[in-house]
């Protein structure tokens, strides 16, 4: 195997924690998150769960937020909190098929609504196919999993089947808008790959030709496309796809390239030609604090690392070690780096003034990580109002992307314009927000490609004056523990993610007690969903500087061991 940018870097990020034993610290967060959504125990922003009932079962995507129960909290704790063994959850497990219709759309709303973004559902979709493969005793969890293959089968064949093209930003099956969805400003691409993992699942289980069908012309979508056409990466998707395409080579004598996958998915990400510009893994830390391995936007000198996106990652990616062991050294590696490192989104292992909420520290809420953790703080620009509904935000040169939230009087059912305007008025973005009934603040993220912007808002071509416009732009010292509700004010009363809390456990999963301080052992069997059989799946990680005999195993200095 090749060396990649990957495994060049990875130890950089290990050294500093290498005496570091993580489990125990795992673990007992793990049992500190489980416990806080079971508890009924009233406290501030507590309990998350309104109910623990399994038709009422709904969890809060932020601590002090609403309970809407989307798909992709609750059906990622469902997941999780089955994974980690614990009992209480068995009652709650059935429920998971309220995220689907009776036609088997899964959506990351109660109901089964079809999404107008390809991750909202496919992300529901995979945590419901790996439920029903945890639990084939299930006949109503199986049944769902045929009838989301059965879809996707449909959606890759009217795509264009083996050549099936997947550059859009959704597609929907049924009405009068039925077909492939492109809002014109960004694809996803790597929706391919969470559909190939259904539709593979699926296969495993009734062995129908035309879900392996559907599973082949769809990872065969990401073999055809070629370094210089972009990385397709945009949320989540894609990081199903380098242990699937390692399964498929061994199980169906594809020739899948693995490393350009995985490259993709964790490799340096510098924008260029990418669906989603600078999103994959960091390869740095944030000023002084370790964050080497975390997972999100990658951009130098303004990353972001998302709570959610690391634990999911480290899930679907870590068996990549079991279908193809030549994996194992760099994967091993890389979890070692993030599961010392990603206890740096909790309140309580960062101090109190390196983040939005301090107040948490020391208390219930502290098991909940924050949505993310920025290498900058982000500060507000100054915002002036020329005329009505005219807003001057006087970014500095080279700003970069920014983030705009406004806050207005409510015009339900009406629908908000934002024009963009350069110095000279030259229109250079224009943006339909569709508001809401009761909705009073709405936002969005722009690039400040020219610099002074002003930002035109209308409604039914006339100008509107806004009550508040705040512009996130201006870096500030970091690294700085925080999440989109706080910094503008739209519903939440904390950054504490239960979104990203709620994939804990399948993390939490993968770790194995170790007996050395500077040994980490990982169970890459646990999230290898569609099963391994008798292939070795314990990953074992010397972070040290000594060799370290264990349990008749010689581990090298700073090396992996597969068993």
């Amino acid at each position: 195997m090749r060396a990649s940018f990957l495994s060049l870097c990875l130890l950089a990020g290990i050294l500093a924690h290498a005496e570091t034993q993580p489990y125990e610290f795992w673990k007992s967060r793990e049992a500190a998150f489980n416990d806080l959504v079971f508890s009924r125990t009233p406290g501030t922003h507590l309990p998350l769960a309104p109910s623990l009932e399994p038709g009422a079962f709904k969890l809060p995507s932020y601590a002090g937020g609403a309970p809407s129960g989307e798909g992709i909290c609750v059906l990622g704790f469902l997941l999780s909190a089955d994974l980690s063994g614990d009992d209480r959850v068995r009652p709650l497990l059935p429920s998971a098929l309220r995220w689907t219709s009776p036609e088997g759309i899964p959506s990351n709303g109660i109901g089964g609504k079809a999404s107008t973004s390809y991750w909202y559902e496919l992300l529901p979709a995979v945590l419901l196919t790996q439920l029903a493969m945890r639990h084939p005793e299930s006949a109503e969890m199986d049944a769902n999993l045929t009838r989301m293959a059965d879809r996707y089968a449909v959606i890759i064949r009217e795509l264009g089947g083996p050549r099936a093209d997947f550059n859009q930003t959704s597609y929907i099956t049924h009405g009068p808008k039925k077909g492939p969805v492109v809002n014109g400003r960004w694809t996803e691409p790597d929706a391919s790959a969470a559909m190939a993992y259904v539709c593979y699942a699926a296969w495993l289980r009734h062995r129908q030709p035309a879900h392996l069908e559907a599973a082949r012309w769809a990872m065969d979508a990401l073999e055809r496309r070629t370094v210089a056409d972009g990385n397709p990466l945009y949320e989540f998707s894609l990081y199903c796809a380098p242990a699937l395409a390692a399964r498929m080579n061994r199980e169906q004598g594809t020739r899948y390239d693995v490393r350009k996958l995985l490259d993709w998915c964790l490799g340096r990400n510098d924008g260029t030609k990418s669906t989603r510009p600078y999103w994959g893994r960091i390869d740095r830390d944030f000023n002084g604090l370790v964050t080497t391995g975390l997972c999100g936007y990658t951009r130098e000198g303004d990353a972001y690392a998302f709570a959610m996106n690391s634990f999911l990652a480290a899930s679907m990616i870590a068996p990549l070690a079991v279908e193809d062991p030549s994996f194992a050294p760099e994967i091993g590696r890389w979890l070692a780096q993030l599961t010392l490192n990603a206890r740096n989104f909790f309140p309580d292992e960062v101090t109190a003034g390196k983040q939005s909420g301090p107040e948490h520290r020391g208390t219930r809420l502290a098991a909940i990580p924050y949505e993310g953790l920025r290498e900058k703080k982000r500060l507000l620009t100054t915002v002036s109002e020329t005329t009505v509904g005219h807003w001057l935000a006087e970014l500095p040169a080279g700003a970069g992307d920014f983030q705009w939230r406004a806050e207005l009087k409510s015009a339900e059912g009406k629908t908000l314009r934002l024009r963009v305007l350069n110095r000279a008025d030259q229109q250079i973005y224009i943006g339909n927000y569709r508001l809401k009934a009761g909705q009073t603040t709405l936002g969005g993220l722009l690039r400040a490609t020219q610099t002074p912007l002003r930002l035109e808002f209308t409604i039914d071509n006339a100008p509107v004056s806004l009550t508040k416009l705040r512009v996130e732009n201006k870096p500030g010292d970091g690294p700085w523990l925080t999440g989109d509700p706080v910094f503008f004010g739209w519903g939440p009363k904390t950054d504490l993610a239960v979104y990203g809390g709620a994939y804990i456990g399948s993390f939490t999963a993968l770790l194995a007690p170790s007996k050395h301080p500077s040994l980490q052992v990982f169970d890459l069997a646990s999230t290898n969903f569609l099963g391994n059989g008798d292939r070795p799946h314990l990953l074992f990680v010397n972070t040290g500087d000594k060799e370290i005999t264990h349990e008749g195993l010689i581990i090298p200095a700073h090396g992996t061991l597969l068993r």
